[in-house]
């Protein structure tokens, strides 16, 4: 009777109900595989649109999946969206171990200087360093045998002017690789904030030791000629920083497999002017009729190799209108990317014409390239300089 009813209860109905489940079980991580691949695949293409659009999707499928909220919220930050970013850092939080990244991610978002200076130095409620600071202080605690969080502290340290918690995070870096060139360029940036040049001095040689380029090769007719602009584009973000702080920290000795060095110029008091931080009005021409120059903050990448001889008009950061007219091309100015945090007009050489210096601002303190002095030849042209 006993093997009669269990029998029973394993009648087709049931079974039926199994595979139904099963086969919409697989039908589900069928969709989530599709959307997950779709999304990784559209990100090596560079189309973030399609990719936000399967990660999405794929989180459809799988609520919970870390590695698709933290792409998502990767793409959220990157596209301006801080907000929604930080809700999903939030969620991941709550669902991936060990918790690094998405602290990481987190304190990214709320120190991001870089978006504050890029739309004019306006900072919304996400932007807030102390968070930052206990965020990237949880990463290091969650994972303290990787560098990342330890040099994320120390950017944030450094944002806030705690130079002793920068100090302590660096050195935590440089035990773990004392060939991380990043690190080094911020213990200069750390010894020059404390007036200590000849420290900024030596942690600037050791960065460009470690960033010594291994293999360049010159592209044909290039001659023997080191000193190649093309040298430039070829080169790394690491490398590119390091001769950018040679240049900001004033060392003598260029490197000989080293892009051309840019004119230094010397600056005179510049004042601490009021308002739109990245939009001038002055008579560049010198026909009495105000003239414009608009500047957007460029990436680092396209910044430093714009300052070691690439030009690239897709690129560039500045628009100048003569009379009201587009005179961008052709001035001087197009295809220049800058570090550009605030322009200031004023004659620099005392020759009756007004010059514009393109400060960097106080964003990512990695970033270290220098002032500009866009030097007015006259007619609307200009010659681009780093400034001391």
């Amino acid at each position: 009777m006993l093997l009669a009813l269990a029998a029973a209860s394993c009648g087709p109905a049931d079974g039926d109900g199994l595979d139904a489940a099963s086969a919409a079980k697989g039908k589900e991580e069928r969709a989530f595989w599709a959307s997950y691949d779709k999304a990784r695949a559209a990100l090596v293409a560079g189309d973030v649109g399609t990719a936000r659009t399967a990660f999405t999707a794929a989180l459809v499928a799988k609520p919970d999946h870390p590695a698709s909220i933290y792409a998502l919220a990767g793409i959220e930050h990157r596209a301006g969206h801080p907000d929604e970013a930080l809700k999903l850092c939030d969620r991941l939080l709550e669902v991936d171990r060990p918790r690094t990244r998405a602290y990481l991610l987190r304190a990214a978002i709320e120190s991001d200087a870089e978006a504050v200076l890029a739309s004019g130095g306006k900072a919304g409620p996400w932007f807030d360093l102390a968070k930052a600071d206990a965020d990237a202080a949880a990463a290091e605690d969650s994972n303290p045998e990787e560098t990342g969080p330890h040099l994320a502290h120390a950017k944030i340290a450094l944002l806030r002017h705690d130079l002793a918690t920068a100090d302590a995070c660096l050195a935590r870096t440089l035990t773990i690789h004392p060939g991380h060139a990043e690190a080094l360029v911020l213990r200069a940036v750390l010894a020059h904030r404390r007036g200590d040049e000849t420290g900024a001095a030596d942690a600037v040689a050791k960065a460009l030791a470690a960033t010594k380029p291994k293999d360049q090769t010159l592209p044909p007719g290039e001659g023997d000629t080191k000193a190649s602009l093309a040298l430039a584009a070829k080169l790394d973000t690491p490398r590119l920083r390091a001769l950018a702080a040679s240049l900001r920290f004033d060392m003598k000795d260029w490197p000989a497999d080293a892009p051309l060095r840019p004119r230094l110029a010397d600056l005179p008091e510049v004042p601490d002017v009021q308002g739109d931080a990245l939009r001038i009005a002055a008579d560049f021409d010198g026909d009495g009729v105000p003239d414009e120059l608009v500047a957007r903050r460029a990436p680092e990448a396209d910044a430093l190799r714009s300052l070691f001889g690439v030009r690239d008009a897709a690129r560039g950061s500045f628009t100048l209108r003569l009379g009201g007219k587009d005179a961008t091309a052709g001035s001087g100015l197009d295809g220049v990317a800058a570090c550009a945090g605030r322009l200031v007009a004023l004659d620099a050489d005392h020759d009756g014409r007004i010059d514009v210096v393109v400060l960097p601002g106080d964003g990512d303190p990695s970033r270290v390239e220098p002032a500009l002095l866009l030097r007015n030849l006259g007619g609307g042209k200009f010659a681009v300089e780093a400034a001391r």
